[in-house]
């Protein structure tokens, strides 16, 4: 499994030039590599694409558990 981070310092790419290929501001890049906002579904397609990984194998598009509140 990788992460968004992972990939883009492997294939040397920079957060402005993955901002400019995903048509996002580099604050909004930058949200959603921290996990403070989710990938929009064609953001997803366009990462996997540019990386030639699936959806499967990046960490940072897997669903979360939901966190459960003591009943207590």
């Amino acid at each position: 499994m990788y992460t968004i981070r992972e990939l883009r310092k492997r294939n040397g790419l920079s957060p402005p030039q993955m901002a400019t290929a995903l048509s996002i501001a580099l604050s909004t890049y930058f949200d959603k590599e921290v996990g403070r906002r989710k990938f929009t579904p064609p953001e997803i397609v366009e990462i996997c694409k540019m990386f030639d990984v699936r959806v499967e194998d990046v960490q940072d598009f897997q669903r979360k558990p939901a966190v459960r509140e003591s009943t207590a």
